[in-house]
């Protein structure tokens, strides 16, 4: 079964940086894919302002130079000319490609073979470049396009935008578990945590030891909030009730089963479906394992079970049946985790109840991660059944 989403997904296709003001506060904006940070600050108070020719707002007389300042680390440049402030919008990513071609090889034409365009789309992306600005950039020499002094001062800071953006771009592409580290959040029940925990646990240390796995409850408020922010990567369990903008991928159905001491009279009884009346039962609260609806569809049928004790998890379960004379109403996956030196003991439950389609379950927002899918993948592997 191929995994669903009940809305169609939105894919993003490119980043639009915000407009950056040139007032004397700090604006910043981010990517959403790369994390690149944009900022700009009043020419003034730029604490690289006095190195490349600036001065209050100014242009000092220092030979030609006109004013720049770029921001190394986080690899993106704003420029500051005398006409005004050139704007993140206006600047075309592909116009910095030709730009940093060009200052490379020093040839219009070799620039075109490079990029695989024609030598007349370079000479415009030149022109465009030179009216965005307002310099030459390139003269035309016996040696080829010789930089300027603006376009030389340039060529550093945008070949390390356009690097850190492609290592960006790159690494949201792929997932290399045997390399990159990763912190995976997991939302399932307590049950799921027995079920699903051991194995995958297992599973991932033998691939590698720098992915570490969280478990969080799948009941928890604001489920839906935790997906969207990236607090959840996969939900594990039964949730029925996400649904917009969730994938669903089934991995098995679950039946129920009765849990009780290797000696309880229920396991001997000729008529089980009568007896289950008779029994005192164990009732477990646990939110997102299904057990609600389960008890719901027993009263149905006019099971109105004797249940004496709760309990709020799986945990307890156990010890609580292996000292009495208690049954309990349990998943079937449940009995296969259950220690044997509790001595207990499991049939299917004599009553035909609805199975529960047990899933993994993630965001739209995380489909075409690439760790995200890996983690899928492993999930499938250990637990899907035909």
């Amino acid at each position: 079964m191929e995994p669903h989403c009940v809305k169609q997904q939105v894919q993003i296709d490119s980043i639009t940086d915000s407009d950056i003001s040139s007032n004397t506060r700090v604006s910043r904006t981010r990517g959403a894919a790369c994390g690149i940070e944009a900022r700009l600050q009043n020419p003034g108070t730029s604490p690289l302002a006095g190195a490349v020719g600036v001065e209050n707002g100014q242009r000092r007389s220092q030979g030609d130079c006109a004013p720049c300042w770029a921001c190394l680390r986080c690899g993106t440049i704003s420029w500051l000319r005398e006409v005004g402030v050139v704007k993140i919008r206006d600047v075309d990513l592909n116009l910095l490609r030709v730009f940093e071609c060009v200052f490379q090889t020093r040839k219009v034409v070799e620039a075109a073979e490079i990029l695989g365009i024609s030598q007349p789309a370079v000479s415009n992306a030149l022109k465009k470049l030179r009216e965005l600005f307002n310099d030459e950039l390139f003269v035309r020499t016996k040696s080829g396009m010789t930089p300027t002094q603006y376009a030389m001062q340039l060529a550093e800071p945008i070949s390390y935008a356009l690097k850190t953006l492609e290592i960006a771009i790159e690494a949201s592409e792929s997932f290399d578990p045997r390399r990159d580290k990763r912190h995976f959040v997991i939302a399932t029940s307590d049950l799921g945590d027995m079920y699903f925990g051991p194995k995958l646990i297992s599973h991932i240390r033998d691939i590698s030891q720098d992915i570490t796995i969280e478990f969080v409850r799948n009941n928890r408020p604001h489920i839906v909030d935790s997906f969207e922010n990236g607090e959840v990567d996969i939900l594990l369990g039964f949730r029925p009730d996400l649904i917009t903008n969730m994938f669903v991928f089934r991995l098995f159905y679950q039946g129920w089963s009765i849990l009780a001491r290797k000696d309880h009279p229920i396991f001997s009884s000729k008529a089980p479906r009568e007896d289950l009346l008779a029994c005192r039962w164990i009732g477990v609260r646990s939110e997102g394992s299904g057990l609600a609806s389960v008890n719901a569809e027993l009263l149905k049928v006019g099971m109105d079970r004797n249940i004496v004790v709760w309990t709020s998890n799986f945990g307890t379960l156990a010890p609580l049946l292996a000292v009495g004379d208690l049954a309990a109403c349990v998943p079937e996956k449940y009995t296969t985790v259950i220690d044997e030196a509790f001595g207990l003991k499991s049939m299917p439950f004599p009553v035909d109840l609805p199975k529960h389609s047990i899933s993994s379950v993630w965001h739209s927002r995380a489909h075409n991660d690439p760790a995200n899918q890996w983690l899928r993948q492993q999930v499938s592997i250990l637990f899907k059944e035909a």
